[in-house]
């Protein structure tokens, strides 16, 4: 399509949050003079909601810019429009690493009314964040022990507790178990979810933190709101305008394909629109907002991912009843030893749920004033309370936790996301059983790939939810929306000049490769030593635990004889990995050999890691942070290829000397040589397995066993014999696994259901299996 007419195109945008407004401004900003934003209230700002209280300014919904630094675009549009203070904006704050929690100055208070001493904490603590780091990491080992991350944290903090607390009296160990009881509840305020037992394991890593300690706005988060909605045309957003209904199209093209019914009767053609209602309000109304309905692999993935709500209870004194230099207050109940994070009776112990406060600083700007945070269904129900009674309880609740019955708020206000008709809660979460493929159909454009017939890119969906790793926060949202912006700027650029972005990424790219002081690769050697000398190289042979070491002398002679001198294997899951710690001085040194790149009077270096997809280089990273920063996760990581999309920032993983490293996208020959090598490549998870089919992959995946003579999974599925029959082993599999599926069969005397072995989910275990090393050390070539 000619760009010229792209411009000319009628665009709908479906909610005027942060993701419709950035999506708006950037097609705009490139020429496109048919935009407009349907609004179903009287505001723009969606989930960013600032209020007044008292004389304060407050924040209703979103609070924080969460990872204030360059890499994150809404703190540098809040610099650009001046909306920060100084301390946010200094060079020491964007360079702290806060992995997601900041460092803030705690008071713990009991329920018996007692303040407890910080440093008796500090063991519960420190457990309570390691069991949370390496639930983080779980992911890109290819499985996880526990379906949810609570019951990943329950299972540990029991084990460790009984091996690291054994000479504590038992009145220290309850206490303890009680504290990481309250730190539950602060993990579902975080996530937004009703109970970690929601929050999937498997996923949990999926969420990727940004450097910057957390920062607020000063003027209040709507400010930002404000100054994007400044650079739009007057009149592109039309508020009290609920869409009841998108029609479009996946058979056959027309003029324009889509119509936007809004609920005065009004329908409005368009050739997109841009869908970007919150998750929640997706999930309560996709059955009538969408004609036809979702494709079922989108509409599974809306329902498997989690919508949870966080509220406010903001209230405010006369004179602090906290530390001065205190910023969060936690409220330990003394008979949650058994590790709990949600109520048994909402409706009499709803209060509970709360876990603390935030203390508003600075003091000289709010005054007295607390923001408390309770999650889950006790928040929910709290919303359908009088006022009075949620202070009420407020009240008797602090009362309790200080032991002083004279303490009153002057007044209070509280947030009610849930009953919000256009949000139904607060952000999302990975629910059990989610992968990074269900945020990747969430945010899949209708009609998905392979309707010829359709136009293409009809309705484009944008939010927090569908964005891949910044899934929950503002800047994950505005992400989305230039990010289906680009997408259109991108279709309709496709036969014209290449778009600004594109250039500026490509100049980027130039700048990381550059100042890149080496890298490493792990594909095409033979007859590359000229190219590979352009920079020092290193060979990382990763996931060695899952190898047949015995063939390992012969690999390394291999490699030597195609050019290769410089090898390293490493097992980047395993918590200690001796050679890990060679990495560095290897690095070190071969950049030293180098006088070209050895010429900087600061000894500071810049590696780019490369490779093919899945082959752990992620987790390379993030193994080198723990063993030399003792810090953790930075790069996202998963068991399947594609996790990581773009060339990332610069991310440190070494101070001695100081090291970055740049973490990239995996990538493949265009053309792959063979189907065996495409079948070795898809087995070792470098090529999504829908795409090969893991029916497919299984039965090579057996014939690869047998044929090395790898039996174990003879024992593992209990099958007497090996089998070169994949419909047998399968079977077998779900039989063992309780792997089955209903479905309707037709007989003479009318239908029955029926269960039958779901060979789909078999060869799913199956392949995981040999993923995890549950089938043995195999070489494939």
């Amino acid at each position: 399509m000619a760009l010229r007419q792209g411009l000319d195109s009628h665009i709908v945008i479906i909610g005027s949050g942060i993701a419709g407004i950035a999506a708006a401004q950037k097609l705009v900003k490139y020429g496109f003079h048919n935009v407009r934003i349907l609004e179903a209230t009287a505001r723009s700002g969606g989930r960013v909601k600032t209020g007044k209280f008292g004389n304060n300014i407050i924040e209703i919904g979103a609070n924080w810019i969460h990872g204030p630094s360059e890499e994150n675009p809404v703190y540098c549009l809040a610099r650009h429009y001046g909306l920060l203070e100084p301390e946010a904006l200094s060079p020491e704050n964007q360079a702290m690493d806060i992995g997601g929690h900041p460092p803030w100055v705690p008071n713990w208070f009991s329920s018996s009314g007692k303040k407890l001493k910080t440093e008796d904490m500090n063991p519960a603590v420190d457990l309570f964040v390691e069991l949370l780091n390496e639930a983080s990491e779980l992911e890109s080992r290819g499985g996880e022990p526990q379906a949810s991350v609570g019951d990943f944290i329950r299972t540990e903090t029991r084990r460790r507790a009984e091996e690291q607390w054994q000479g504590e009296g038992a009145w220290t160990r309850a206490q303890r178990m009680c504290l990481i009881s309250n730190l539950l509840k602060v993990e579902c305020a975080v996530n937004g979810t009703h109970t970690m037992d929601q929050v999937g394991l498997g996923a949990f890593g999926l969420y990727k933190t940004l450097p910057g300690l957390d920062c607020t706005f000063p003027g209040g988060y709507e400010g930002l709101v404000r100054s994007l909605m400044s650079e739009l045309p007057g009149g592109l957003v039309t508020y009290r305008r609920p869409v009841s209904c998108v029609h479009w199209s996946n058979t056959k093209v027309a003029v324009q394909p889509v119509s936007v019914e809004v609920e005065d009767g009004e329908r409005i053609t368009a050739d997109h629109v841009i869908v970007t209602v919150p998750l929640g309000y997706l999930k309560m109304h996709h059955s009538t907002l969408f004609s036809p309905p979702l494709p079922l692999h989108k509409l599974h993935s809306v329902q498997r991912m989690g919508f949870g709500t966080n509220n406010k209870i903001f209230v405010e004194f006369d004179s602090p009843w906290w530390d001065v230099d205190c910023e969060i207050i936690y409220l330990v109940w003394e008979d949650e030893e058994d590790l709990v994070d949600q109520v048994a009776d909402v409706k009499r112990s709803w209060i509970r749920k709360l876990f603390g406060f935030t203390v508003l600083k600075p003091t000289e700007r709010y005054g007295h004033v607390l923001c408390g945070w309770i999650p889950g269904h006790e928040s929910e129900y709290m919303e359908t309370l009088p006022e009075h009674e949620v202070m009420h309880a407020v009240t008797q609740l602090i009362r309790r936790f200080t032991g002083d019955p004279t303490i009153t708020p002057r007044r209070m206000l509280r947030s009610q996301w849930f009953h919000d008709p256009w949000t139904c809660g607060s952000y999302t979460y990975l629910g059990r059983g989610c992968s990074a493929q269900d945020l990747d159909n969430l945010m899949e454009p209708l009609p998905t790939k392979g309707s010829s017939q359709s136009q293409p890119l009809q309705v484009l969906f944008a939010g927090e939810a569908t964005h891949a790793c910044y899934y929950s926060t503002v800047h994950g949202a505005l992400l989305s929306g230039w990010r289906e912006a680009d997408r259109l700027i991108s279709h309709y650029s496709s036969t014209g000049p290449p778009e600004p972005l594109c250039r500026e990424k490509s100049m980027k790219l130039c700048h990381v490769l550059r100042n890149a002081a080496a890298f490493r690769t792990v594909f095409d050697f033979g007859e590359r030593e000229e190219s590979l000398d352009v920079r020092p190289h290193l060979l990382v042979l990763n996931k060695m635990d899952l190898a047949d070491l015995s063939t390992k002398e012969r690999t390394v002679k291999e490699l030597e004889r195609s050019g290769m001198r410089n090898i390293l294997f490493t097992d980047s899951l395993k918590q200690r990995d001796d050679n890990i710690k060679k990495l560095v001085p290897m690095v070190t040194e071969l950049i030293n050999n180098k006088p070209r790149f050895n010429r900087d009077e600061n000894t500071s270096y810049c590696l780019m890691v490369i490779g093919v997809p899945n082959v752990g280089k992620s987790s390379l990273i993030n193994s080198l942070r723990r063993t030399y920063l003792k810090k953790g996760r930075a790069s996202r990581v998963g068991g399947e290829p594609g996790i990581t999309k773009a060339v990332l920032t610069r991310i440190q993983v070494c101070d001695r000397p100081i090291m970055h490293l740049l973490d990239t996208p995996g990538v493949l020959p265009p053309k792959i040589e063979s189907v065996e090598t495409g079948m070795k490549l898809a087995l070792c998870g470098t090529i999504l397995d829908h795409l090969v089919g893991e029916d497919v992959i299984a039965d090579y995946l057996l014939y690869s066993l047998n044929r090395l003579q790898k039996f174990s999974y003879v024992e593992k599925y209990g099958l007497g014999d090996p089998s070169d029959d994949i419909q047998h082993v399968l079977k077998r599999i779900a039989v063992k696994l309780g792997k089955t599926q209903r479905v309707k069969a037709i007989t003479g005397v009318g239908n029955i259901t029926i269960k039958i072995p779901n060979y789909t989910a078999a060869a799913y275990d199956f392949i995981r299996a040999f993923r995890r090393g549950e089938l043995g050390q195999v070489m494939l070539n």
